[in-house]
Parts: C-alpha cells; structure tokens; sequence
C-alpha cells in the first residue's frame, strides 16, 4: 500500500491566538472519491504558535518507517497477510512546505522548492522569466545544503544562516522512501491562483 499525507496551520479563533496542526493521511489505492471520506487523523498539534516540526513530526516519520520496514498485519478469508505501507506524496501550502522543509519561505530570494532561480528585488520580489531552464533541486542537493546551512548555524545575522534557501536539515530527510524535492505538489492555490491570476486581473 500507499499513502499520502497533508498538514497545515489553521487559526481556533480570532480570540484565542492559538495555533492547530492536524496530519491527515489517505490511502492511495482507494477509488478518488473514497480517499476524502476515509481520511485518518495521524497527528494533531494545538498550541500558541506555530509547532516546532523537528518535535511534532517525530513521532509521525517514525511510525511511516515502522509500516514501511515491518508493515501491519490483517486477516483474509482466515489468512494472515503483512502489508508494507510507502509514503509517496505530501500535500501542503507554499507556507507549510518550507516549514516542513527547513526552507526560507516564499518571499525570500530562494524560496522555491522545486528549483534554485534566484529571485531579484525589484519591489515586490518576482521570479524572471528566463529562457533556460533554471537548475532543479534534487533531494541528494538538498541534504548537501543542509549540511553547508548547518555549518552557517553561528553566523550574526539570521538571514545569512541558509545556504541557498535552506535553513538546515529537515525531520522529512528520516523518512526511508519519500523523495524530499518530488514527493511534495505544487501549491496551486498560492502559486495559481493568488499568484499569477490574481496579478493578472490587476492590471
């Protein structure tokens, strides 16, 4: 088997400040319009602020090893079956997924995920359009950036402390199957739909 999971921060209240993180996980192999009504709550974070991921997502990445390495067992017609379970996709907002990643967030000058395109400070940052195709970030990449970021972990200043938009190593680089760079999906809503469309109808 396999799954997907997906998490993000959501306010209690405007009163109450207070910050929750639900995981969610949907088996792959159910039929689309199944994987919604039998979604598993997989982790649950309420506090003040925004969850330290190091420390919330532990117990997660080790119980997605656990079912990937010895799997769960379950009864057949009287048979007894063990099925390995393969985290193959996370689902997160442009926010989440740099949270997740260790990485700078959008705003920043290498802050996308996917690619290492710089952005330039013109105003408001925007990426260029360029005629070749910006180098892409790979998960071998992105352990190598961690490392260089984490030897940058004294530095004076806090924005120098990343090495190409990463900040040091992220809990998700535990997970034995699950690619850091392809294993997330593009943002549509923040990226499309409140991106480009949206500067679009502006002008």
């Amino acid at each position: 088997f396999s799954f997907s999971f997906c998490t993000d921060g959501v306010s209690t209240g405007k009163s109450t400040g207070k910050s929750l993180w639900p995981i969610y996980i949907t088996i792959n192999e159910l039929p689309f319009k199944e994987r919604s009504r039998y979604m598993l709550l997989a982790g649950l974070y309420v506090g003040p602020k925004d969850p330290n991921q190091m420390v919330f997502l532990q117990p997660f990445v080790k119980e997605a090893n656990t079912l990937s390495v010895e799997g769960f067992s379950w009864i057949y017609k009287g048979e007894k079956i063990v099925s390995k379970v393969i985290l193959l996709c996370a689902v997160t907002d442009s926010v989440a997924r740099c949270q997740l990643l260790n990485m700078q967030s959008f705003h920043a000058f290498y802050s996308c995920t996917f690619c290492y395109e710089k952005q330039q400070n013109t105003g408001p940052r925007c990426f260029n359009v360029l005629s070749e195709k910006a180098d892409e970030r790979t998960a071998e990449s992105t352990y190598q950036d961690a490392r260089r970021a984490y030897e940058k972990k004294d530095e004076p200043r806090t924005d120098k402390r990343h090495y190409k938009g990463v900040k040091g190593p992220s809990i998700l680089m535990n997970l034995l199957y699950f690619d850091l760079i392809s294993g997330f999906v593009v943002d549509y809503m923040h990226a499309i739909l409140l991106g480009m469309v949206k500067s679009h109808m502006e002008y």
